[in-house]
C-alpha cells in the first residue's frame, strides 16, 4: 500500500505544472532585501506566498507589514499572496506544503550564513520520501545587511530619511509616500 501511495504521488508530481515559492518571516518592516528575496525565488516558480509573523515588533504591526508588501507586489513579475500567518510563518509553510504535496515548492530561507534558518526546515530534508517536491533554497544576502532594529528605531524617531535606507529603489515617489503614511512618517 505504501508503495502505491508513493507511485501515485510521483505521478501527480510529474503531471503537476505548478511551482510555488514561499518566503516566511517577520518583516517588521519589509525592507529592500526582503523585496529582493521573492524576486529571486520567483525565478524558480510560477507564483509565491509571503507569510508574515503576526507579532508586533517595536511598534510595527503585521497589518502595516502586509500593507507595505501590498505596495511592493506591483513591482514583482509574478503573482504573490501576502498572508499574516495565524500561528507562525514556519507553521504556515509546513501546512501549505502538506496541502500541496503534488506541487513543486521552493522555500526561501535566509540569511545564508544563519544556521538557525536551515534548522527550521530540517524536517523537509530529513523526510525526502514525503517531501521530494520541496527545495529549501538559501537566499543570498542582498543590499548588505539591513538592520531591522536600526530601521525600526528610525521609524520610532519619526525620521523620514529612514525610508531611503530600506525601501526598494524601484518604488515610485507615490509608493514611497504610501509607505511613509503606513508607517506614520
Amino acid at each position: 500500500m505504501k508503495f502505491d501511495r508513493y507511485v501515485n504521488l510521483l505521478l501527480e508530481a510529474i503531471e503537476s505544472n505548478t511551482t510555488y515559492s514561499i518566503l516566511p518571516g517577520g518583516f517588521k518592516p519589509p525592507h529592500k532585501g526582503h523585496f529582493e528575496a521573492p524576486r529571486y525565488l520567483l525565478k524558480h516558480s510560477d507564483s509565491g506566498i509571503v507569510y508574515i509573523g503576526k507579532s508586533e515588533r517595536d511598534g510595527i504591526t503585521a497589518e502595516q507589514s502586509k500593507s507595505i508588501w501590498d505596495v511592493y507586489l506591483k513591482y514583482l513579475d509574478r503573482p504573490v499572496d501576502v498572508i499574516i500567518a495565524p500561528i507562525t510563518p514556519v507553521k504556515s509553510t509546513y501546512e501549505f506544503v502538506d496541502n500541496h504535496l503534488t506541487d513543486k515548492i521552493v522555500v526561501g530561507i535566509g540569511p545564508e550564513e544563519d544556521p538557525k534558518e536551515l534548522k527550521r526546515y530540517d524536517y523537509f530534508l530529513k523526510h525526502p520520501d514525503k517531501y521530494s517536491n520541496v527545495n529549501v533554497l538559501n537566499i543570498p544576502a542582498m543590499h548588505g545587511r539591513i538592520s531591522g532594529t536600526q530601521t525600526r528605531q528610525g521609524i520610532i524617531d519619526k525620521n523620514p530619511a529612514i525610508i531611503d535606507t530600506f525601501v526598494p529603489e524601484v518604488l515610485s515617489q507615490h509608493d514611497r509616500s504610501t509607505v511613509r503614511q503606513i508607517l506614520g512618517l
